[in-house]
């Protein structure tokens, strides 16, 4: 009777500890945007919409490994190019979540704030390696 106890308690602690490990997994795969990209967990394709009212946001995962991201509530700021970026802040009015965690791309649309925005076409921004490439396709940024 004994070891039909001790087997009970051990197959219950498995389940009961195995749960907070996932629960703990799944929360660490939740990361900014920013990191993301910086990281190259991820690959953005932006596209100024609206006349540069607002921005689409599309999210492509590198990998297959499940990924959460999230852009924070209020005013975000992204640099695009190198030594001469240029500035566009986007605006939300509450945390966007971006589950990835099954799919491997979703798109969001944000407000854009700045003076200095994305008009018409996209950019494609890539960290491969540590090197951040910005591949302009028709891509007007400019001030409205």
């Amino acid at each position: 009777m004994k070891t039909s106890k001790l087997f009970t308690l051990v197959i219950c602690s498995f389940f009961f500890f195995g749960n907070i490990t996932f629960s703990q997994n799944h929360i660490e795969q939740k990361k900014d945007i920013k990191t993301a990209l910086s990281s190259g967990e991820i690959k953005l394709s932006l596209t100024g919409l609206e006349g540069g009212m607002k921005l689409s946001i599309k999210v492509e995962k590198e990998n297959a490994k499940p990924l959460i991201l999230f852009i924070p509530k209020g005013a975000s700021e992204l640099k695009i190019g190198n030594a001469d970026y240029q500035k566009i802040e986007i605006s939300t009015q509450q945390e966007v979540k971006i589950d990835l965690s099954k799919i491997m791309a979703q798109t969001v649309v944000v407000i854009q704030s700045s003076k200095q925005k994305l008009i018409k076409g996209t950019i494609i921004i890539d960290n491969d390696s540590g090197s951040t490439t910005y591949d302009y396709q028709n891509a007007t940024v400019g001030v409205k």
